[in-house]
């Protein structure tokens, strides 16, 4: 199953890179955030949100839990940041780790997006993921089916910049 932004999600994102300057804007510091956004949806919807507040946002995980980490494109936002995560998870961040990363979690969903547009229909595909872990979007293929050389062409064709796709293989997915 793949997840799709709700349409509140998109507005945001729209309304923020015309407000910014396009995909390289900033916002404003901890100090003057907005009022809370109306957090809502699946996980990714919610970290797509807090990048409506914090463009750099690219992701929250535990490696390992409990140890909590933020990624940020610039370290400048990790006030912020570590405000609207909170927020949008219900999480402590205070002692949350700062990892400085490449692209946000806004533009990884956007290219996962546009990658599962395209490829889904290739042989073997069966998974995408924005993974803000490795900041990169993620292609399971099952290789009995696939190509993992046509599948990763097909991403790049689609958008993708090559440092942030991952195509790995997978063993198949089985309902029970």
């Amino acid at each position: 199953m793949v997840l799709r932004l709700s349409s509140a999600v998109v507005g945001i994102l729209a309304a923020l890179t015309a407000s910014c300057g396009g995909a390289g804007g900033r916002s404003g510091t901890a100090a003057t955030l907005p009022d809370p956004l109306p957090y809502e949806g699946s996980s990714d919807d919610r970290l797509v949100a807090i990048t409506a507040v914090v463009p750099g946002f690219a992701g929250f995980y535990y490696d390992p839990y409990p140890a909590a980490y933020i990624a940020l494109v610039d370290a400048a936002e990790a006030d912020a940041a570590r405000v609207e995560v909170a927020r949008a998870l219900s999480v402590d961040t205070s002692s949350a780790g700062i990892r400085i990363v490449k692209y946000s979690f806004a533009w990884l969903k956007t290219w996962e997006h546009a990658a599962e547009r395209q490829c889904a229909t290739r042989p073997g595909v069966q998974s995408f993921d924005a993974d803000e872990f490795h900041n990169q979007v993620r292609v399971g293929v099952v290789v009995d089916t696939g190509s993992i050389d046509d599948v990763r062409a097909c991403g790049v064709a689609a958008g993708v910049p090559g440092d942030a796709l991952d195509v790995e293989p997978e063993g198949r997915i089985v309902l029970n």
